[in-house]
């Protein structure tokens, strides 16, 4: 699905997180254990297989404090890196904003993809805040 979107849109580049490091030398318990679990090395092959049977590069961009940097701060590096703007599972507070705490760290790691090509930050306004609904 996501080599046909990108070949139906024109997408001729797709970044994804490099999480090769990111829980070595940590002790989190059944979380790490989870982590390590998941098959990161077939799905980023597969991935890559199917982009390129659409000429789309996949490109492997490290996720530095990605997770805890605003996506309106200056920079994505530990002088921006707050743990506390991740009230809950899923949320990033900033001042009165609100968003999904993947969507920032998806865009952060566009940014720093965009950052070291010298190129234009795309506007994170539509980083749409969730909303809550009670049923």
């Amino acid at each position: 699905y996501i080599a046909d979107y990108c070949h139906e849109n024109d997408i001729n580049t797709v970044v994804v997180g490099d999480i090769r490091g990111i829980r070595e030398n940590k002790n989190i318990g059944r979380n790490n254990q989870q982590l390590h679990s998941l098959p990161y090395r077939i799905v980023y092959s597969l991935l890559d297989y199917k982009l390129r049977l659409y000429g789309i590069e996949m490109v492997k961009q490290k996720e530095y404090y990605s997770s805890k940097c605003s996506p309106n701060s200056k920079d994505i590096s530990k002088k921006y890196a707050f743990k506390t703007n991740r009230k809950y599972r899923g949320l990033y507070v900033d001042g009165s904003n609100i968003y999904n705490a993947d969507c920032v760290g998806a865009y952060n790691i566009l940014r720093l993809y965009l950052n070291k090509k010298n190129k234009d930050h795309i506007d994170y306004g539509n980083l749409c805040s969730p909303i809550n609904v009670t049923v």
